[in-house]
């Protein structure tokens, strides 16, 4: 199952950037915020 995108709050200055970029940048920015919540546990 692909990921929905839609239930996450929006990346700053994407209206600029097309579909895949802007997943792209959802899923770095996932991927920074799960290290910091595990650098926590």
């Amino acid at each position: 199952m692909k990921a929905n995108f839609g239930i996450l709050p929006p990346i700053e200055n994407a209206d600029h950037l097309g579909k895949r970029e802007r997943a792209k940048a959802y899923a770095d920015r996932a991927i920074i915020d799960l290290e910091k919540f595990l650098q926590h546990e």
